[in-house]
């Protein structure tokens, strides 16, 4: 159970940078077509 939650914690994290990685290169270049889409739907975070 502390794994699957330590696991979580660190996607969690990954997740996190990633988005903040994105919004410098949006902020940026506005360059949504190089993104994964995957990133921004909340989908994947809640069905796991």
């Amino acid at each position: 159970m502390q794994s699957q939650i330590e696991k979580d914690r660190e996607i969690a994290k990954t997740e996190y940078f990633q988005i903040e990685e994105i919004e410098k290169l949006t902020l940026d270049k506005k360059s949504f077509v190089l993104l994964p889409s995957k990133t921004f739907s909340p989908k994947n975070s809640s069905n796991r």
